[in-house]
């Protein structure tokens, strides 16, 4: 099982939908690494869904990556002209409460300027789709937000 960070943006209708979803190209017709991931997601993997500073769900994978029309309400990627993409099924569970990224801002540091990292060198969270992030992270972050 692997870990994933999601950053779900205004997508949120993804975790009452039940899936997460990325172009397979940008704007300019090139892929992305941070969208081409999702096909690197497996049944049962663990899927940690971030906005605005909150962490707001865990999800788990059910499914692989399959080619997928972009979601008629997915605002996000509405501005990429290219309507195929990623779509993984997702069995998502709402935290009771969102968890502040500061409160777990120990657990992640090591993440920070790592290359494919959802974090860049200042800790912040990047302007990426999604990220893999490393199995004793992963423990560490879901426990804390169970």
């Amino acid at each position: 099982m692997r870990y994933w960070w999601l950053n779900i943006g205004k997508a949120l209708e993804w975790l009452e939908q039940g899936y997460i979803w990325a172009p397979q190209t940008n704007a300019a017709g090139k892929p992305e690494w941070h969208c081409q991931i999702l096909t690197e997601i497996a049944p049962q993997d663990s899927i940690i869904a971030y906005r605005s500073n909150l962490f707001l769900a865990l999800g788990q994978a059910i499914s692989r990556a399959e080619i997928c029309d972009r979601p008629i309400d997915n605002f996000y990627y509405g501005r990429v002209p290219n309507v195929n993409g990623w779509r993984v099924p997702v069995e998502w569970r709402r935290l009771d409460k969102p968890v502040s990224i500061d409160a777990v801002h120990q657990i992640i540091a090591p993440l920070a300027g790592v290359k494919y990292s959802p974090l860049n060198k200042d800790g912040v969270p990047k302007n990426i789709t999604m990220a893999a992030i490393p199995q004793q992270i992963g423990d560490l972050l879901s426990q804390a937000l169970a």
